[in-house]
């Protein structure tokens, strides 16, 4: 799969990994979205990408979800923010696609989700500058 240049190293890193952490306070993390997902947070970058582009970096995207369902699988911890469930990108069916999505990787062995709650105030991690 071909990903941009300065993303190219991040990627093998990441198929080779025995452990990925993601903290994400705007959107899903990409090894976790879906398609439609992933294609609206392409359509929606500035400056504007083409058509083509568009289609070739899904691709790539969704080809590095190969990783979580490799085996040994890699321990996968993902840290998002409650704002990105509220956060309407590409609409209700879209996201509703996605949570549908971080359903069933709950259920693989290996990735973790934890959530950020807005309404509770400081936790684990506000006192690192």
């Amino acid at each position: 799969m071909k990903h941009p240049a300065w993303f190219r190293d991040y990627a093998r890193l990441e198929a080779d990994a025995v452990e990925i952490n993601f903290f994400s306070t705007l959107t899903f993390p990409g090894l976790l979205q879906t398609e439609e997902y992933a294609r609206t947070t392409f359509l929606s970058r500035q400056p504007l990408l083409d058509a083509a582009t568009i289609e070739q970096r899904v691709t790539a995207r969704l080809a590095r979800q190969e990783t979580l369902t490799r085996w040994p699988s890699p321990m996968v911890s993902a840290v998002i923010d409650e704002s990105v469930l509220g956060r309407s990108v590409g609409g209700y069916d879209v996201r509703n696609g996605q949570l549908k999505r971080l359903q069933h990787l709950a259920r693989l062995r290996g990735p973790a989700e934890h959530w950020t709650w807005t309404g509770l105030g400081p936790g684990p991690g506000f006192d690192r500058s």
